[in-house]
């Protein structure tokens, strides 16, 4: 409408009508700590979703295996997973080496990928759903001790509703 202010045009916040905004997005961190032994030669996975109508797109992360310790040998490895349960990146090593990633890097020289920034691109290219998780294994698969330490997995995600 000619002489009208800019903030009260239709359509906009000031004329009155309802609008369809973009929500928002809100921080959210996730931790699940890890107690339960994990058996040479086995493996065990969480599974992280979003609640209902929202999406989680990770903007950090935090994995954490201590090693093994004890007699044993082999590799202990994390594998990431996307919502469409695509192996998107991994590290690993060997039974007296602790396995994480920190500050956008693995602890250990067997990782994929191998370069940080194509690793963050994966890491920050994973979302979860309500129906689709983001997949988090740790493999002890080629140990001979059984992992008896703390695992630590934290997340930071943006989540936006739908």
């Amino acid at each position: 409408m000619p002489g009208r202010a800019p903030w009260g045009q239709s359509g906009t916040k000031g004329s009155g009508e309802t609008l369809a905004v973009n929500n928002r997005p809100t921080i959210v961190t996730k931790s699940f700590g890890q107690t339960a032994t994990v058996a040479a030669g086995s493996k065990q996975t969480t599974n992280i979703y979003a609640p209902e109508g929202k999406v989680w797109k990770v903007i950090g992360m935090e994995l954490e295996a201590p090693n093994p310790g004890g007699d044993g040998s082999g590799d202990h490895f994390f594998y990431v997973w996307s919502a469409g349960h695509v192996r998107m990146m991994n590290g690993g090593g060997p039974d007296d080496d602790a396995v994480y990633w920190r500050n956008s890097t693995w602890s250990v020289n067997s990782a994929a990928p191998q370069d940080t920034a194509a690793s963050l691109n994966a890491l920050t290219n994973l979302k979860a759903t309500e129906s689709k998780s983001i997949r988090i294994t740790y493999n002890g698969n080629n140990l001979t001790a059984d992992q008896t330490g703390h695992r630590e997995i934290k997340f930071v995600f943006e989540e936006v509703s739908y």
